[in-house]
């Protein structure tokens, strides 16, 4: 039986899809923004519009798509995924010039 890309992937799905809002998680939300300013060693780093929702397979899951520096790349997005990994520690993936659309137009 073949897999599917949940199934497959090492992190949750870029875009939230059909993923349910989670309420406000303030702890977990500061968690994620720390570990997306560790990227701040290339320029400063702005969020834009942001996500928290329910995955099943990942649980609480944080998007926020991102500026470095002040200089968007035309057309394109970064966005941070952030979850919380069974040993406790902030999963994150950075996708640096996605053609996805923005969190903001959702």
């Amino acid at each position: 039986m073949p897999k599917t890309e949940i199934e497959d992937a090492d992190f949750p799905p870029l875009e939230p899809g059909d993923e349910p809002v989670a309420v406000t998680d303030p702890t977990f939300i500061g968690e994620c923004l720390g570990a997306l300013n560790e990227v701040s060693a290339v320029g400063p780093v702005q969020t834009d519009a942001s996500r928290l929702t329910r995955n099943e397979v990942w649980g609480l899951v944080y998007r926020a798509d991102f500026v470095i520096g002040g200089t968007p790349f035309e057309g394109l997005v970064n966005r941070y995924v952030g979850w919380r990994r069974p040993d406790g520690t902030i999963g994150t993936v950075l996708a640096i010039g996605q053609d996805l659309p923005p969190l903001n137009t959702k």
